[in-house]
């Protein structure tokens, strides 16, 4: 009798194990690596973040990066490394304030899922074996873009190459993100403008771009220069400036050549515009 007991006792603490073990696998929400989060190296931290010969990458249809607002987007998220079968992510879209932007859907129910964060974001992840592959694994799902231009839009992703020793150790954990702008010209609906026909001319030998618009009523006049990833690195401030046509230089030199988005708050409605800077 007390034999049977013992077997019982064993089989229900090897099914718990194993339940525990299962579970450990299946994509949890809150480790993208965005502000306010960490990263899946919070728990798989046998190696640095970001080494080894793995990497993860983003991608989507979103052309030029550019989103129209209320339209939907397919997201790709690939997780690599040789030699490796077991796979793992996290992703999260948030503008400016580091809430949610946009929704998700799955569109593959037998790879992804979408969770919910401890902090109240909505994440996508990997499913439990939903990243059993070799050397790599290919998530996809649809993203929708927020119904206004809320401005630039950040994904956060971290991924995990597992070593299917049904553990945290040794495993590597990569984690980036991916700044996307919108294509619309107006910052929220049903604001009247108080500008029109806002233009960026970059001087062909490059040093200086020109902006040109007209201003519909008095205003103050912030001009930001951003780089495609989200960093500022010009801000001009213009007060009081008076209606009609308008045109400023903006100083471009020290900087490096490629694509920058020109940003001007005009009495707090804000127009953006992506342009080409050769130096």
């Amino acid at each position: 009798m007390k034999k049977r007991i013992a077997v019982i006792v064993f089989t229900i603490g090897s099914l718990g194990l194993f339940s525990f073990v299962m579970i450990a696998k299946n994509g949890k929400a809150g480790y993208t690596g965005s502000p306010g989060e960490n990263a899946c190296n919070n728990c798989h931290n046998s190696y640095a973040l970001n080494s080894g010969s793995g990497s993860i990458s983003f991608s989507s249809n979103i052309p030029a990066d550019s989103y129209t607002p209320d339209s939907v987007y397919q997201i790709k998220v690939v997780v690599r490394k040789p030699g490796v079968s077991l796979f793992g992510f996290g992703l999260e879209a948030l503008k400016s304030g580091n809430t949610n932007a946009g929704t998700f859907t799955v569109t593959d129910v037998v790879h992804t899922q979408q969770l919910t964060a401890v902090n109240g974001r909505k994440n996508m992840t990997h499913k439990l074996n939903g990243g059993a592959s070799t050397d790599s694994a290919v998530f996809t799902f649809n993203w929708k873009a927020p119904s206004t231009n809320v401005g630039n839009i950040t994904f956060y992703y971290s991924g995990v190459c597992a070593n299917g020793n049904n553990a945290n150790t040794f495993d590597y954990v990569y984690k980036g993100s991916h700044v996307v702008s919108s294509t619309s010209t107006v910052g929220f609906e049903e604001v009247k403008q108080p500008y029109a026909d806002l233009e960026v001319r970059p001087f062909p030998a490059g040093g200086f771009v020109d902006v040109h618009f007209l201003l519909e009523e008095e205003a103050d006049i912030l001009i930001n220069l951003i780089t495609i990833d989200g960093k500022m690195v010009k801000t001009e401030v213009m007060k009081n400036q008076f209606p009609g046509e308008k045109s400023y230089t903006i100083y471009t030199s020290g900087l490096n050549a490629g694509i920058y988005i020109l940003q001007a708050q005009i009495n707090g409605v804000a127009v953006s515009r992506k342009f080409m800077l050769m130096q």
